[in-house]
This record gives C-alpha cells, sequence and structure tokens, in this order.
C-alpha cells in the first residue's frame, strides 16, 4: 500500500493516493505479475490511457464496469481507468461461468464489460509471421514460447526433433488454421450449457506451467459432470512428449476405469459449498 509521508494531507481517495505515489516514486514497483514489474508511473500512465478509452466508450461517474480479466495488467489498468474516471469496477473472473457471470451483470446493473482480446491479436500477429516469416521465422519464437521452454529445458535433443519437425510443415497450412480455427472458434467459458450436458467420459490434462489451459482445464472439471482433471508438474503446452510416461500412465488408467466401468459421474455430495460441512438438506 502507498505510503502517505509524516505532515501531508491524507487523500480522500484510493486514486488520490495512487496518483501521489506515482508523482513522488514513479519507479517504485507497485507490483510483479509473473515476470513482469509494473511501477506505480506506468500503472498510472495506463490507467489514464484506460480511463480516456473508457470514456469514449461512453462510461461517466457513478456507471457500473463488470471488468472480465484473467490474471493481468490489463485488469490493474482498467481497474483505476475505471475509479479516474468515478466509476464503479465490478471484477469479474473468467472461469466464474455464463450464468454466475450474468447474475452479477444483472444485478451490478452495469452499464458496459470490460473484457481483453489479446488472444486473437496474437494468433493475427502469428498468423501474418507465417505469410511473411516462414516456417523458420516463426519456429525461432514459437517453439520457444512460455509453454513451450519447458520441454527445452527437459530435454533439448527431443525439443530439437520438435522443432525440425515444425520448421518442415505449411506456412500456408499454418496462417490458415491460425484464422480459420484459432480465431473463430468460440472459447470455451462461451459453451458452458453444452459442456454441462456431456455424460461422455472425459479426462482433461494440462501442464502446471501451461497458463493459458490452467483455468479453462479447472473450468471443463467443474462443468462437466463426468470429467477428470490431471495435472502434470513443471510442465507446459506439449506433456505428451515433456512427460511421456506420465502422460501414457494417466491414459492408461483413464482408459482401464472407462473400461471397467468405474469412470462415474461426480458424486454431487463433493459440490457443498463448504470445504468440511454438507450442502444443508432441502
Amino acid at each position: 500500500m502507498p505510503r502517505v509521508k509524516p505532515g501531508a494531507p491524507v487523500p480522500a481517495t484510493l486514486t488520490e493516493l495512487m496518483g501521489g505515489r506515482a508523482a513522488r516514486d514513479p519507479d517504485t514497483l507497485y507490483f510483479h505479475l509473473f515476470d513482469e514489474g509494473v511501477p506505480y508511473g506506468r500503472l498510472w500512465r495506463e490507467s489514464a490511457r484506460y480511463a480516456a478509452g473508457l470514456r469514449r466508450a461512453g462510461i461517466d461517474r457513478g456507471d457500473k464496469v463488470c471488468l472480465i480479466f484473467p490474471t493481468c495488467a490489463e485488469f490493474f489498468y482498467t481497474f483505476f481507468g475505471a475509479l479516474r474516471l468515478g466509476a464503479v469496477p465490478v471484477p469479474l473472473y473468467p472461469t466464474l461461468g455464463v450464468e454466475a457471470t450474468a447474475n452479477v451483470f444483472r444485478d451490478s446493473e452495469a452499464k458496459a464489460v470490460a473484457t481483453i482480446g489479446w488472444f486473437r491479436k496474437d494468433v493475427e500477429e502469428t498468423a501474418r509471421r507465417f505469410e511473411t516469416d516462414g516456417m523458420v521465422g516463426v519456429a525461432s519464437f514459437y517453439t520457444k514460447g512460455p509453454t513451450r521452454v519447458q520441454f527445452m529445458d527437459k530435454d533439448p535433443k527431443g525439443w530439437q526433433e520438435f522443432y525440425d519437425q515444425f520448421t518442415a510443415q505449411s506456412a500456408k497450412g499454418h496462417a490458415l488454421t491460425m484464422r480459420g480455427v484459432q480465431m473463430s472458434r468460440p472459447s470455451i467459458f462461451d459453451l458452458e450449457a453444452a459442456i454441462s450436458r456431456l455424460e461422455v467420459p472425459t479426462l482433461i490434462m494440462t501442464g502446471d506451467e501451461d497458463d493459458p489451459c490452467l483455468e479453462p482445464a479447472i473450468f471443463m472439471k467443474r462443468k462437466i459432470p463426468t470429467a477428470g482433471l490431471a495435472i502434470i508438474p513443471k510442465s507446459g503446452h506439449t506433456i505428451n512428449l515433456e512427460e511421456p510416461e506420465a502422460f501414457n500412465r494417466a491414459l492408461l488408467d483413464f482408459l482401464t476405469a472407462v473400461d471397467a466401468g468405474r469412470w462415474t459421474r461426480r458424486n454431487p455430495a463433493s459440490l457443498a459449498k463448504s470445504a468440511i460441512l454438507p450442502n444443508p438438506s432441502r
């Protein structure tokens, strides 16, 4: 929390407090997010930019704005941007689900929703790079991305084979897949009603360092009544290549349980709101 110097006037609002700290100590870190440090000065500058964007969208003093963001710096910029307008931010987490999100949105009487579209932007940029730089150019960053460095660290020889096979593929095919599949498919969070009706045995697997997939994996586990969730430690996106023994063991155990009729729906008693007490009887 920003400190107020002895004898200085006490700020009346959080925005006054943050603005004063940004003016005095712009280079002091306000928070760390993953490997990124955000100082007070940057937070204050970015929040002003986001406030201007909210104002252009018609947000004014007293208006409520739902903020649907994953864990990212943009959430803080939008949150403080709304406060600087005198608006009321209403934070919502993407894994909350469609029904719960709709209830909060309705009950809060929010005027607008702010969210982030960086995934589509990144996909379009990658598709463009496939077209302009080819497979080798894209491989220079794609195969060493945040969810693939784990493979490179664990098994350099295996990663090199992955790299060689990747660069031998079609740049045009990848660009078309990026735009025709990655950019056009709905988010898993938009499919809550459909996946909640699934009865097919389901095993969801992800690595614990595959950050973009962790929250969707937990969401699917909670919504699909016949789902199980396996998280492989110290692993990224390529878990079948990084940890083939653990991956194959989990898959074999799943198939064996299904074949034996032991992969059943989740026991409703495990869905109690309390971590200790059962749901009250109706």
